[in-house]
């Protein structure tokens, strides 16, 4: 993916990135690595048995290595490893010319292609643990001064780190809710429905990161008002305060009338009107 430039047909990239392979030595389907500047497809080779296990088998490994490429164009989007806002973009460009392309998986209709994307979407979320790091159990009363301020500083690097990756999370997953390539209201009801933001289970690893994930993903202006409620909801309690929400927009109003701040004049204001 990093050799992918401006210039490049990304509909030939979604091509062969997406289309399916099979590794000629033991039959099982291989993800393409994002790393390599030539993609390599291979035809995929029937069966060797036209039995339903063998076809499901192989329908199967197909699914698993799709999954898999999907995996690795999030990761890749997301990594601190790599430089360019603009992988965000490209990832959600290539999973909407798969979702579109009449030639990929051309054995689904266009709406089993959107509820396949949500599922593969969904487990990456699921296992994903990139912008968490426990923190190291160490016996302090052993540690000398250097040491302890080496680890404090490894500590700090670690949570800045999950930071950073937790924000470009967000960014990654904005651009698709706004592409119409995740619903973020499917993504809550299926967390609601498996009971993972039960009050016994809210202090569960999984449970915070998905918590975090909920509040950082953004609702567009399209959204309903009852998803905006249900939100609030899920993440605060019926009776819960939803200052964070609030806290973000003063935050972000401000620093748009610090750049800006003839945007905001009754000037700007007058001249806008005429």
């Amino acid at each position: 993916m990093d050799s992918v430039g401006p210039f490049s047909d990304l509909d030939e990239v979604a091509h062969e990135y997406f289309a399916d392979q099979t590794d000629e030595d033991n039959g099982s389907s291989l993800p393409p690595s994002p790393s390599k500047s030539v993609f390599s497809p291979r035809p995929v080779s029937p069966p060797a048995s036209s039995s339903p296990i063998s076809v499901t088998s192989a329908l199967q490994r197909q699914e698993l290595a799709w999954k898999s490429r999907v995996n690795t164009l999030c990761e890749w989007a997301i990594t601190n490893s790599r430089y360019g806002h603009h992988r965000i973009f490209l990832v959600g460009t290539l999973l909407r010319l798969w979702r579109d392309s009449p030639h990929l998986a051309v054995h689904l209709s266009p709406l089993e292609k959107a509820g396949r994307l949500q599922i593969a979407l969904l487990e990456f979320l699921d296992t994903f643990n990139g912008t968490h790091h426990p923190p190291l159990q160490t016996d302090e009363s052993t540690l000398g001064h250097h040491q302890q301020q080496h680890l404090d500083h490894h500590q700090q690097h670690l949570q800045h780190s999950s930071e950073d990756v937790l924000e470009a999370m967000a960014r990654l997953f904005g651009n698709l809710i706004h592409d119409r390539l995740f619903s973020y209201q499917q993504y809550m009801q299926r967390l609601i429905a498996r009971g993972n933001l039960e009050p016994s289970k809210r202090n569960q690893e999984s449970t915070l990161r998905h918590l975090k994930y909920l509040q950082s993903f953004p609702l567009h202006q399209d959204a309903e008002p009852h998803h905006f409620n249900q939100r609030r909801v899920v993440l605060f309690g019926v009776n819960g305060d939803d200052d964070y929400d609030r806290e973000c927009f003063e935050t972000i109003t401000a620093q748009i009338k610090t750049r800006l701040p003839y945007m905001f004049s009754p000037e700007g204001i007058y001249n806008g009107i005429d």
